[in-house]
């Protein structure tokens, strides 16, 4: 069942991360039938990080313009932060918000571009919104590690406002740094980072943790602690 999942990922596009999304998606239905996702033939949420960090690093190397080289940049810097290697994932989402003026599509300013598509079905603003979210996420995760709560609070909400992105739009975002600042007692912050997701991801998970957060919950983020 995980290889037809993983196999998905070539019909909604090919985008990098989408065959992390819908393992963290489906993973709570494969324990519920196979027992621990551990076993042989299945393979760990992290041995699958590993995988596509490992391709990462090739289609990095590959790249041949700044669009493409958003999504492996993107998946190294969050990788790279995971497993404590603060230098390189500082180095890795630096590049990432370097690039994303560079990439700027010429028609952002255009109403409801947000949700233009290509011929393939892609948005227009994918490489472009990887790059302002997760960017910003890597970098504000980083300041609040180096105690700079100011800096990480501000790069929280300029992840927020990306115009979105394929993952983006259907998955969400990666809640990792909203949770780092749910811990810290950022409440407010938080609050109005959902309210810049509103508008690229149209979902109620929105509205069930804003409710968690007014009434002095931790929202449980699920997947979206991995996307």
């Amino acid at each position: 069942m995980l290889e037809w999942i993983m196999k998905l990922k070539w019909v909604i596009g090919g985008v990098v991360l989408v065959e992390l999304a819908l393992v963290a998606l489906f993973a709570p239905t494969l324990i519920r039938l196979f027992g621990e996702f551990t076993g042989p033939g299945f393979g760990s949420m992290e041995a699958l990080q590993v995988k596509q960090t490992r391709n990462a690093r090739i289609e990095l190397e590959r790249a041949k313009d700044d669009g493409e080289r958003c999504d492996p940049l993107s998946l190294i810097a969050k990788f790279d932060f995971n497993h404590g290697k603060i230098d390189e994932a500082r180095r890795f989402a630096t590049e990432l918000l370097a690039i994303a003026p560079k990439i700027r599509p010429t028609d952002y300013d255009k109403p409801d571009s947000l949700y233009d598509h290509d011929t393939e079905g892609n948005s227009v603003h994918t490489n472009y919104g990887v790059a302002l979210f997760d960017g910003n996420m890597v970098l504000g995760r980083i300041a609040l590690r180096e105690h700079r709560l100011a800096d990480a609070k501000s790069y929280l909400l300029k992840s927020g406002m990306t115009p979105g992105a394929c993952t983006l739009n259907s998955f969400g975002p990666n809640m990792s740094l909203a949770q780092d600042l749910l811990n810290a007692g950022q409440r407010d912050t938080v609050l109005q980072f959902f309210k810049e997701c509103r508008r690229f991801w149209r979902n109620d998970k929105l509205d069930s943790w804003e409710d968690d957060v007014k009434n002095g919950g931790t929202p449980d983020f699920g997947g979206n602690m991995f996307y």
